[in-house]
This record gives C-alpha cells, sequence and structure tokens, in this order.
C-alpha cells in the first residue's frame, strides 16, 4: 500500500471513529470490537473467495 493510500485509509478510520463517537455515543471499547467484528467478516470473505 503507498503512502497516500496509507494516509489515506488513516484519515477514513479517524472519521468512522468521530462519528461513532459523536452520533451513536460509543464508547472505544464499543468502537473496537465493532471493528474486530467487521475485521473477521473480511477475512472470512477473503478466505472464501480464495477457495
Amino acid at each position: 500500500m503507498s503512502e497516500p493510500a496509507i494516509h489515506y485509509f488513516c484519515e477514513q478510520v479517524e472519521a468512522v471513529i468521530a462519528r461513532c463517537r459523536q452520533e451513536w455515543e460509543m464508547s472505544y471499547c464499543e468502537i473496537i470490537g465493532t471493528l474486530e467484528i467487521i475485521k473477521a467478516g473480511l477475512l472470512e470473505e477473503a478466505l472464501e473467495d480464495d477457495k
């Protein structure tokens, strides 16, 4: 991943965290838990695509 792509990705993650904090009043623990669920789902999809 190029440096500009990494920078863009980090900005997007920061925006999602800010939105979760403001709109849904989620704690950082809730946000991290949600991201872990999303990551697990994405990994599962990637493994299925490799089959």
